[in-house]
């Protein structure tokens, strides 16, 4: 049975295939048209989907989107009319573009893939990305907590993964959605609304804030059933880049009270309002479905220091994040919603098998399968050597002469990840041997101040260094927690961490990624500890490569030192090193 999922409009709209209840290759299509950020139906993700698995859309047992468009607009209506007229000129955009384009998703759709109409299914944005959670989760029974800004009027919610079900059993409805609360935030501080949420996690660790709690409290307030609602007066106009509502905050403290280091202390007190706010919506989960276990699924999945404030709670035994995080989790859970053709979870029978195999989330096209006709091509302003090796032992020892060297270096292999960052087949790589290490590989991808760069190291070497949260060693396997960095022997891993002293941390294991398990234990023979820092091999206004063309153009765009694709190996030369 093949069932087509997909996720449309977001800023990472994405599409995925399902093969007999197990997902066989998905895209966003920002990977296919290797600009980040790009919206639209995604067309480019669901034609290579389709390459792939040889079959035309006609074949498919189910084409499942994750929103109900009706619903979708409903919301929009409702709560832009709320805010009218104070936002009339975003008014009028919005409902155009509803109704010239977004309301029309079936037979816009159904007209590319070349199906009648009635072959387009819908599902609940959020059943889809609670559905993938649970059953991309490593539990037979848990609670799934999803945050996400997309969708019908569920800005928030909590259900029950069991039996290969999703009941949901707490909602928070639009337009209470903390995304909101990153985003006003955010436009106070000046940050791009895509990157409020990191940049606000990075400045709190900075901070303090108990001048701000009282306020931010007032603003996010948490309610009698366990969930939270947002005052009014953060909520009279919610549009994307939270500008129209960034006044309310500075009406509290003025332009005066959030200069210079007060930043910091403000960036504090709102990312503790929203780990409160999510932590009152977890105890809600604990006591209402009664696992022990937790998924974290949408917007807010991926944020080291907010899972972290979840582990510390202890109402769960463990915490995971489903690595495809918002748009891309929603269009799996689309697909597997489709496998019995009715919008349902997949039951055990035609979903995952207690005894099945984890998910392998490197869904997308093999890195060198397309170079032929690759259309992301070189910069030829920029020059290089090109050498081969002959196996994965020669990459490896490539790999460790070279970081040994304290060159910085990019590696990227196998087939593309269908998850929001990744540390593993698309990472840029330096040894933490000195200070400055983790500064020149940020400087290098040329990232953003927030970015934070990623310790990546065995269990062997996680108990030397690092002190993992309880509960959160499913996270620790994805790169999702910041956790406490010690000193251990010769090596100071504080150097590299936040002011708080915590870093992300992602553990490796042997069964899980081989070749970079490898490489740690090969570092630690070389130079006596199996760490490496590691941050996504992307430079601004791009995403993750999916293809060669698009890996040696990140090289292009960087000052990495040198770049190891598949079993080839991309140095700069001298000229090119000195311009």
């Amino acid at each position: 049975m093949l069932s087509l999922g997909l996720s449309i409009d977001g800023r990472h709209a994405a599409a995925v295939v399902v093969r007999d209840g197990r997902p066989v290759v998905g895209m966003h299509d920002e990977s296919c048209s290797d600009v980040s950020g790009d919206v639209a139906l995604p067309v480019r993700a669901v034609r290579t989907c389709l390459r792939h698995v040889g079959s035309p859309a006609e074949a498919f047992d189910a084409i499942v989107v994750a929103q109900k468009p009706l619903r979708a607009f409903e919301r929009v209506l409702v709560t832009q009319l709320a805010a009218y007229p104070r936002n009339g000129r975003a008014f009028g955009h919005n409902v155009h573009d509803w109704l010239a384009r977004r309301l029309w998703v079936r037979s816009r759709l159904a007209a590319e893939l070349g199906v009648a109409p009635e072959r387009v299914l819908f599902v609940d944005r959020h059943r889809a990305l609670s559905t993938a959670a649970g059953w991309c989760s490593p539990f037979d029974e848990a609670a799934v907590l999803g945050v996400d800004t997309q969708g019908e009027w569920a800005a928030a919610a909590v259900s029950r993964w069991r039996d290969g079900a999703i009941e949901r059993v707490v909602e928070v409805r639009h337009p209470h959605d903390l995304m909101h609360v990153a985003a006003s935030a955010g436009a106070v501080l000046d940050l791009e609304p895509g990157e409020a949420v990191a940049a606000l996690e990075m400045l709190a660790r900075g901070g303090d804030g108990a001048d701000f709690a009282a306020d931010v409290e007032a603003l996010v307030r948490s309610g009698d059933d366990g969930s939270f609602s947002l005052a009014r007066e953060l909520v009279r106009s919610v549009e994307p880049d939270g500008r129209a509502s960034a006044r309310v905050w500075r009406e509290r403290w003025g332009e005066a009270g959030l200069a210079d280091g007060r930043r910091h202390d403000f960036a504090r007190g709102v990312v503790d309002g929203m780990s409160a706010a999510l932590a009152d919506l977890a105890r809600t989960a604990a006591a209402r479905t009664g696992a022990t276990a937790l998924c974290l699924a949408g917007d807010l999945a991926d944020r080291p220091w907010l899972n972290a404030h979840l582990c510390a709670l202890g109402a769960f035994e463990q915490v995971w994040s489903l690595p495809a995080t918002s748009d891309g989790g929603a269009a799996l859970g689309a697909a597997l919603c489709g496998a019995q053709g009715d919008g349902a979870a997949p039951s055990a029978a035609n979903g995952r098998s207690p005894d099945a195999p984890d998910v392998d989330w490197g869904l997308g096209p093999d890195l060198f399968e397309s170079e032929a006709d690759d259309e992301h091509g070189e910069r030829d302003d920029v020059a290089w050597t090109r050498s081969e090796l002959a196996d994965d032992e020669a990459v490896i020892d490539e790999l460790v002469r070279r970081l040994e060297q304290g060159a910085l270096c990019g590696w990227a292999r196998g087939r593309h990840p269908f998850t929001s960052a990744e540390q593993g087949t698309r990472c840029a790589l330096a040894r933490p041997a000195d200070d400055q290490a983790g500064a020149r590989l940020l400087a290098a991808l040329r990232c953003t101040p927030w970015t934070a760069l990623t310790l990546v190291l065995t269990a062997e070497e996680a108990e030397r260094f690092v002190e993992l949260p309880r509960g959160a060693g499913p996270l620790a396997v994805e790169g999702r927690i910041a956790a406490p960095v010690r000193a251990s022997g010769d090596l100071d891993l504080t150097r590299f961490t936040a002011p708080d002293g915590t870093a992300p941390v992602r553990i490796v294991a042997v069964d899980a990624d081989p070749l970079l398990h490898a490489l740690l234990l090969r570092a630690r023979a070389a130079w006596g500890a199996g760490v490496l820092l590691a941050t996504p091999l992307t430079t601004p206004g791009r995403p993750l490569p999916a293809s060669a063309g698009a890996v040696r153009e990140r090289l292009a765009r960087s000052t990495l030192d040198v770049l190891i694709a598949d079993r080839s190996v991309f140095d700069r030369t001298a000229s090119a090193r000195s311009s």
